[in-house]
């Protein structure tokens, strides 16, 4: 009970913005062991909560910009669920979101699986759609990055089918039309393009969570080449509605969210004929993504610059990036640099 009752009030001091108390709170919790009568005493297992505070501990990461020690944390969360009977699902499902989320940032191909198997290893109750929704749609990037791009499409597919809003909808739908134009199936694209278009019209974006507001930027981003009027219209509404977004949402506080929004307002800049600012902006979330570690976004600009002549350099990086992922849509992508 003394785990929980710390748990909680690190959870305050985090709601606050003490992102350190919090992690200093779960590090205690990792410190405790269990009592003799832990279990008959009080509901909730040492190892639920010590799987909550290393949850806890990755969003320390996140917070912090401390991006490699976060699948770590996911891991020895899920660790805790080893040899636990009834583990609680939340936690469960929680914690396999934040594996597969840095399995597809880091390109991690053994976290991926793992993601796999305990996705198909537990049941996802209907509350817990959303965290099943994300895990395949990231599994879906998981894949194409090894290049396997017919699972990919087949896990956004079962990503739409599985999501429990239009927003998350037009997400995967978006992220399939931007796989299908990297590789060059532009009809297919195309046709994605249109029908998540036609979701965005019957969602009331004011009152979607500020987090999946998110799913503008993924639509700008795949609109730009093929319609950039439309991507400018889904980038309008999204900067009309971010300064709405709560505080403690992770669209306000993770950097990450930053550097897709310079991602996305660059392809739509580039595609209006901007080019000094979409150097502008390419070059800040390739500054961004190298710091951070997440290496194939990172080439993913750097293969927009090489292509607007920023620089030799750029080229050399996407190139070498490339090489490391020689089936992915990434090289074929990277490709053009040398045609």
């Amino acid at each position: 009970m003394a785990a929980e009752a710390d748990y909680y009030l690190g959870l305050l001091d985090f709601t606050q913005g003490d992102v350190a108390g919090f992690g200093h709170a779960a590090e205690c919790i990792l410190q405790l062991v269990p009592g003799p009568f832990e279990v008959t005493n009080y509901d909730v297992p040492l190892a639920h909560t010590r799987a909550r505070s290393y949850e806890a501990l990755t969003a320390v990461a996140i917070a912090s910009g401390n991006y490699h020690s976060a699948p770590a944390q996911a891991r020895l969360a899920l660790d805790e669920f080893a040899d636990n009977a009834i583990a609680d699902k939340w936690i469960l499902a929680s914690n396999i979101v934040n594996l597969v989320a840095f399995a597809a940032e880091f390109d991690i191909a053994n976290d991926a699986q793992w993601a796999r198997d305990l996705l198909e290893a537990t049941s996802w109750p209907q509350e817990l759609a959303t965290r099943r929704w994300t895990v395949l749609n990231a599994l879906g990037w998981c894949a194409a990055l090894r290049g396997d791009n017919i699972g990919a499409f087949r896990d956004f597919r079962k990503a739409t089918a599985a999501a429990s809003s239009d927003v998350e909808r037009v997400i995967s739908t978006a992220d399939r039309a931007t796989l299908a134009d990297k590789l060059d199936q532009k009809l297919v694209a195309r046709e994605e393009l249109e029908h998540a278009l036609e979701m965005t019209r019957s969602i009331d974006w004011e009152s979607t969570p500020g987090d999946q507001r998110v799913a503008l930027l993924t639509l700008a981003d795949a609109l730009a080449p093929v319609a950039p009027d439309d991507a400018r219209e889904m980038l309008n509404r999204y900067r009309k509605i971010r300064s709405a977004m709560p505080v403690l949402s992770l669209s306000r506080m993770d950097p990450r969210v930053r550097a897709t929004e310079n991602f996305s307002e660059a392809r739509v800049a580039r595609a209006e004929g901007r080019l000094d600012f979409a150097c502008d902006r390419f070059r800040a979330a390739f500054t961004f993504w190298v710091k951070a570690g997440f290496v194939w976004r990172a080439a993913s600009a750097a293969t927009e610059l090489a292509e607007l002549g920023a620089g030799d350099q750029f080229a050399a990086y996407a190139k070498r990036e490339a090489g490391r992922r020689s089936t992915s849509w990434l090289a074929r992508r990277v490709a053009s640099l040398t045609a």
